[in-house]
This record gives C-alpha cells, structure tokens and sequence, in this order.
C-alpha cells in the first residue's frame, strides 16, 4: 500500500516528538530551581544568589563578590524557619569561591523546605562553634518557591 509508508512515519514522527515533549517536562521539573534566594549588598550590587532543586539535597550558591569572605573568618548560611518554628539550622559555610555547592543531610532538606528565609552570618573559622549563630548576622533574604 502506498499510503502505509508515509502514515507509519508520521505516526513515528508523532511519538518521537510527544516522548521528547514528555522527557523536556520532566527534565526541566527535575533541575529548575525551586527554592531561590537573592541577597543584596545596602550599595546595591549582588552579594549572593542561592537556589536548590525539588529535592533539596543541595544548594548552590553563587557569590557576586567572593573576596568579601574575611581571612579570619567564615560566612555560615541558615535556614530561619518560620516564627515560631525554632531555631534557624546551618546549611553549610560559604566558600571564597565564585560557586559553592552545598550537599545536605536530612534535618538540613527539612530546614530548608520549611524555611521563610535564608540568613548569613559571620562566624569563626570553621563556623559556628554551638550550632547557633554566635557572630552578626549581615543579610536576610525571604526565600521563595517554585512550583
């Protein structure tokens, strides 16, 4: 049959393009960020932007200025939960790198997932000794969400 040729490739060229469409939207549901956070310095320029997937097993955090990170001492980032919700939960220490890549542990996605807002403060090196903030907190951002 003449017509059995070009049907069976559109219909393949259907399925390839609904597979891709399927595969798109669920690559981009797995990688997007869902919890984003910008910090902004009182002058206005960029400090920091945080961001984590669905999953929450890491953050990445981008720093505008890395060389604000003093020699003798840490930045520390905090999730601050929600009033009434405790205490805020360290997620890890910011890295004089341009990029620093957080991987979290389970009470740390939980932070994270419930939190109102990301906090850093300034630590000694190492971080926060008590697993409380013990130097001056220098920005908030209110965290929001995606999806």
């Amino acid at each position: 049959n003449r017509f059995a040729s070009p049907l069976c490739v559109l219909v393949a060229a259907l399925f390839v393009v609904a597979a891709l469409s399927i595969g798109w939207n669920y690559y981009t549901r797995a990688t997007l960020p869902v919890y984003t956070a910008v910090m902004i310095a009182d002058d206005g320029q960029g400090l920091w932007d945080f961001s984590a997937t669905a999953g929450a097993s890491r953050i990445t955090v981008h720093a505008h200025r890395p060389d604000l990170v003093p020699p003798d001492r840490s930045f520390e980032l905090w999730a601050v939960p929600a009033e009434g919700g405790g205490n805020p939960v360290s997620l890890g220490l910011i890295t004089s790198d341009e990029y620093t890549y957080l991987s979290l542990h389970d009470a740390q996605r939980r932070a994270l997932r419930s939190a109102r807002a990301l906090a850093v403060s300034i630590e000694p090196p190492g971080g926060s000794p008590s697993g409380v903030a013990t130097g001056r907190v220098i920005k908030v951002s209110e965290l929001s969400r995606r999806g």
